[in-house]
């Protein structure tokens, strides 16, 4: 019995280390993975955000909260570094908030360095993020930057827009006839129209066109608004002038084998160069500066009844040309006023002409500061109009122009144009040929120019 229980002793014994070595725990494997920031609101670029507002982030595991103090996590806004904030954390979520309200209208950064660290030492992979509050309420009060026609100004198209730009976007529906009003001084009515807008510019289109030679009074109460109920700054009263009687003064020009009788208007008529003269030539230019936009009509006559020279008969004369941002001055120089192919065009190096020529291939004729240097030419039957009128109306911008003869579009370039001058009329001439050339009815944008 003794031998029985000693052996069964020593048989645990010899066992002992075995069952301990079966029972014993592996130890975890270290943590070597830095924390990461997973997703944070305000949003990075998030904007309008209430000044109120608090940080709330989730990271990627549980941070040691000693790490987190000043310098390892940055709130700033512009130059103002290391604002105040309290940091809250549970697990893996954090609130971070400001110990001052936010300023409206400022950009904020949140940034975390590499001093915040896991509970396990890991440094937080940097990060930042930025965010920007609400604007401040609006409380400007609008003004007018400028207004066309200008106060004062005189001239003014009856065809014209009153175009008003303001500092800031206004409330279009708060201009009614009771804040907003065109008026003819003289008048208890206000013009019709149509009002539209685009940004900061107001348009307002008159229903008809403005009375010439009358004075006009432009108003705006200050009950205008902008979009956040700010009203104007003023009342504002314009006044500008319509054109003068429709009749503009016409400096003449012409060579001596024209006459001093020509060229002569009658009942808005003007004969630039009558039947059976050759070798005469003529330019008017219509008082006023002109640059595009714009459009001119007229119409015009070429005519030979039979003339004085058999080779020529029947329609040949060198023709009427159109021409714009030409430059006067040769003109009053007394340069002589050139005949045939010239049409009255004087080579100075200014200026385009739309030609109107009828000799030999009848045609238009488009050209720039000679005609010698013919950009574009097109046929047409309608260089020569018989005893008869043919309407011509060009469209003139500042980069080409369309031309309509008849209604009908016979010619168009869309180059930039030389703005150096505004000056514009007519010319012609005859060379060999001797019929006659005559224009009525010149109209600026649908205005007579001219006495008619």
């Amino acid at each position: 019995m003794k031998n029985y229980l000693f052996t069964k002793i020593a048989a645990i014994i010899i066992l002992l280390p075995f069952m301990y070595a079966c029972t014993e725990e592996e130890p975890e494997p270290e943590d070597t993975t830095p924390p990461k920031i997973v997703s944070i609101t305000p949003t990075n670029g998030a904007s309008n955000v209430a000044t109120d507002t608090e940080i709330k982030i989730t990271m990627s595991e549980p941070l040691d909260i000693t790490t987190i103090k000043t310098g390892n996590l940055i709130l700033s806004e512009g130059f103002s570094f290391n604002l105040g904030w309290e940091f809250e954390m549970d697990g893996n979520s954090a609130t971070i908030k400001p110990t001052q309200p936010l300023k409206e209208g400022k950009e904020y950064t949140i940034e975390f360095t590499s001093g915040v660290t896991d509970e396990a030492g890991n440094p937080l992979e940097s990060f930042t993020s930025t965010f920007t509050t609400i604007p401040p309420p609006d409380t400007s009060k609008p003004y007018v930057v400028s207004i066309s026609p200008a106060d004062g100004e005189t001239e003014v198209f009856p065809t014209d827009n009153i175009q008003i730009i303001f500092s800031e976007t206004i409330d279009i529906s708060k201009v009614t006839d009771a804040t907003f009003s065109l008026k003819r001084i003289g008048s208890s009515k206000s013009e019709a129209g149509v009002l539209s807008m685009v940004g900061e510019k107001v348009t307002f289109n008159p229903d008809n066109e403005l009375l010439l030679n009358s004075k006009y009074q432009i108003r705006l109460d200050k009950k205008i608004t902008d979009l956040a109920g700010n009203p104007l700054d003023k009342d504002y009263l314009f006044e500008f002038y319509s054109l003068k009687s429709g009749c503009n003064d016409v400096e003449v020009y012409s060579n001596s084998n024209l006459g001093s009788d020509y060229p002569k208007i009658d009942a808005g008529v003007f004969t630039l160069i009558p039947d059976n003269l050759q070798y005469a030539a003529t330019a008017l230019f219509i008082e006023g500066d002109y640059q595009p936009p714009y459009t001119i009509s007229f119409d015009y006559k070429i005519y030979d009844d039979g003339g004085v020279s058999g080779s020529y008969d029947l329609g040949t004369a060198d023709g009427i040309v159109f021409f714009f941002q030409k430059n006067q001055q040769p003109y009053k120089n007394g340069t002589t006023v050139p005949s045939g192919n010239k049409r009255g065009f004087i080579d100075d190096g200014t200026g385009y002409g739309v030609a109107i020529s009828p000799y030999g291939n009848r045609r238009i004729d488009y050209w720039y500061e000679s005609p010698d240097n013919v950009l574009q030419s097109t046929a047409t039957t309608l260089a020569y109009t018989g005893n008869t009128w043919v309407s011509a109306r060009i469209h003139l911008f500042s980069d080409g122009f369309d031309l309509y003869l008849n209604g009908t579009k016979v010619m168009s370039d869309y180059t930039d144009l030389d703005l150096t001058h505004s000056k514009m009329g007519f010319g012609a001439a005859t060379g060999g040929g001797d019929g006659l050339h005559m224009i009525k009815n010149i109209q600026v944008n649908s205005s007579s120019i001219l006495c008619q």
